[in-house]
């Protein structure tokens, strides 16, 4: 389906996440904050600056880490991992790809994509 007004659009749907965002943390269990978090970071994706969304992004992982979400938490890995210098992006991939490889997961990119949605630099 084409959108008719992409632009507005784009802003309902982005209201839309940051409410809901801001619903699960407030009134989800504790667990869910961490995706809360995420979804932030993926609204944040969309017009904030990279130091922004790297700073948010850098929050959902610790989250997530502490809730043991551990597919969510590597798929902020996967997105935090486009906004660092070469050395430290490298070596959260090769955290990502051993977990990939333990758990037989062939596409990690559409999968972490679906987990972590946002408009992500290439």
């Amino acid at each position: 389906m084409a959108l008719r007004n992409p632009g507005r659009d784009r802003e309902r749907f982005s209201n839309a996440a940051r409410r809901e965002a801001d619903a699960i943390y407030a009134h989800g269990p504790a667990w869910s904050r961490g995706v809360a978090v995420l979804l932030r970071a993926g609204v944040a994706s969309l017009s904030e600056n990279s130091s922004a969304v790297k700073r948010i992004l850098t929050q959902a992982e610790a989250a997530l880490m502490e809730a043991n979400l551990v597919p969510f938490q590597l798929a902020a890995m996967y997105q935090l991992a486009r906004f660092e210098p070469e050395s430290k992006a490298a070596a959260l991939r090769l955290q990502i790809h051993e977990w990939a490889d333990r758990q037989g997961v062939l596409a990690i990119g559409p999968m972490f994509d679906a987990l972590a949605p946002g408009q992500w630099p290439d």
